[in-house]
């Protein structure tokens, strides 16, 4: 399908993989586990009271997996695969973000 050979294919992978990485550390909190992240927390935070939930924690890899770079990454990819906005317990705060992006928006093309 992608014209490649399996060896290319896995390395391929294995380098956008290692850029994901790479890419997140520093930004997510998930991924270089010096606490939540700023980025969650600044939306929790920016949410009303009523439709925060609890409390965010930092994230824990598999037990009997040591804690490294791609331990976490592949337990923030089980998060996100396991993510129900559409329907989850977080869709009342995904409905309101998005609304408020969507005002925001309105009002700067205004």
């Amino acid at each position: 399908m992608l014209e490649l050979s399996e060896p290319v294919f896995r390395h391929r992978l294995a380098a956008a993989r290692a850029t994901m990485i790479s890419t997140y550390e520093g930004l997510c909190q998930l991924i270089n586990k010096t606490g939540v992240c700023w980025q969650c927390g600044g939306l929790r935070e920016f949410t009303p009271e009523a439709h925060r939930g609890a409390d965010l924690v930092q994230i824990e890899v598999a037990p009997g997996l040591s804690v490294t770079q791609q331990n976490l990454f592949d337990s923030r990819l089980r998060i996100v695969r396991e993510a129900d906005p559409a329907e989850g317990a977080t869709r009342a705060m995904h409905d309101l973000f998005y609304s408020v992006l969507s005002a925001q928006e309105q009002n700067r093309s205004e």
